[in-house]
């Protein structure tokens, strides 16, 4: 989190510096529109090149110590004193002498001032609308999973995504929507991800920001659960069950000052019969720290559907050693699949970005399974390699070869695929 969240010195019940999804994410759980500071880091750090001329690329602050070197010569960004209005004018005179402020009053004040206008600290402050989106263009080649034809590759607008939080009042209460307009390979003219298929991919009030950084949300929207991975084509999401599709009817309370975090969800059936009728919870529990990026969390998932119940662990761990970033998880999944009948299955993911320069990386992911992904006897395997980077503020662009063998039975089938991702968001 920047420097400007409130100080560490404040109690703990007081601060608001955290280490985890909401630190860049409106919301907590993570995905979806990022909030002021995730678009601040966004605009600054995670890009490789900065064009004078696109708009979305910031220059980067400078170092605290050559800050604190340039300001003894020239003057520090403060705060305008806000203008105090009243509609009342049967006052006295008197009313506007100035007293002694009370040393809160003055605390406040002073870090305030030392906060530049620009920071996202006061961008949060006078905007009560953010919004967001997200663009994906899918290239692939040799992936048996989608017939070509007599085309080599497939190419098409994968899909485009619209976030908006609205704080209606200047509280910490806010209203956020996320629509999903998605595309299948078989549509690549760019009007077809308008025109094919559209869904919500979250509608929650959420109030923040509360006492020990403390949060509740209520509403549709994705909960917190395990490793989250953006590839819905994944094994995880495989065993798993969640993809970008999932969407739950919901409530969370959740904190999380600095260090560790907690959270605990109760899933709902929904209305309407052809979104989840899942009703259970879920529960996470973890830690991250800044030295060497460690973390680690555990979480666990209780549902029940039409009967069935589904029940899900994930024990996720990270850190970075010098230019790599290291994050694995081990999931176990237990499903009902028919009154009595019950299958079961343990997945083991790794994967590292190796940082290549400035905010491009090497990328590599192996998953193992002990069954097949429908959980039933067998194994599974996937493979992934290639490169990430963030060329400008607000693009990703990767390419990677992947390779998955699934085994049901005795019968094994693979696959290999070469893709291309390119990733707008704002």
């Amino acid at each position: 989190m920047p420097k400007t969240a409130p100080p560490a010195t404040l109690p703990p019940v007081d601060r608001k510096c955290t280490l985890t999804c909401q630190g860049c994410h409106v919301n907590p759980n993570g995905g979806g529109i990022r909030n002021h500071y995730g678009k601040w880091v966004q605009q600054r750090w995670l890009r490789s090149f900065l064009v004078s001329d696109y708009t979305l690329g910031k220059k980067a602050p400078s170092l605290q110590q050559e800050a604190l070197s340039v300001s003894e010569t020239s003057s520090i960004p403060r705060k305008i004193p806000k203008l105090i209005e009243r509609e009342d004018l049967n006052i006295s005179e008197v009313e506007y002498a100035r007293g002694e402020p009370s040393p809160e009053i003055e605390e406040q004040d002073r870090f305030e001032s030392s906060i530049p206008e620009e920071d996202p600290y006061w961008q949060k402050k006078r905007n009560p609308i953010l919004a967001g989106g997200d663009l994906r263009y899918m290239v692939l080649s040799g992936d048996s999973d989608y017939p070509v034809g007599n085309r080599n590759y497939l190419a098409w607008p994968l899909s485009v995504e619209f976030g908006l939080q609205v704080r209606p009042i200047e509280t910490n209460f806010s209203l956020v929507g996320e629509a999903t307009f998605a595309n299948t390979p078989e549509h690549p003219a760019i009007e077809d991800v308008f025109t094919r298929s559209v869904r919500p991919k979250s509608a929650y009030l959420l109030v923040d920001e509360l006492p020990y950084n403390s949060y509740v949300m209520y509403g549709l929207f994705r909960p917190m659960f395990g490793l989250q991975n953006g590839d819905h084509t994944s094994l995880s999401a495989e065993f798993s069950g969640l993809n970008q599709s999932s969407i739950f009817k919901a409530a969370t309370f959740g904190t999380a000052p600095q260090v560790p975090y907690l959270n605990a969800t109760l899933l709902f059936p929904t209305s309407n019969p052809s979104y989840s009728q899942d009703s259970g919870y879920v529960l996470n529990l973890g830690a991250r720290f800044v030295p060497y990026g460690f973390m680690a969390g555990a979480s666990y998932w209780n549902s029940e559907s039409s009967g069935l119940s589904n029940s899900m662990l994930a024990l996720t761990y990270g850190a970075k050693i010098y230019s790599v970033i290291f994050n694995g998880e081990i999931l176990h999944v237990n499903r009902e699949t028919a009154p009595g009948s019950r299958l079961s299955g343990t997945l083991a993911t790794f994967q590292t970005r190796t940082l290549l320069w400035r905010a491009s990386y090497f990328v590599l992911t192996y998953a193992s399974g002990n069954t097949h992904p429908t959980l039933a006897q067998g194994k599974s395997r996937e493979m992934s390699t290639g490169l990430k980077a963030y060329l400008l503020s607000g693009t990703e662009l990767e390419a990677l070869f992947v390779r998955k063998i699934d085994t049901l039975g005795t019968q094994s089938e693979g696959a290999s695929r070469l893709q291309l991702q390119l990733h707008l968001f704002l």
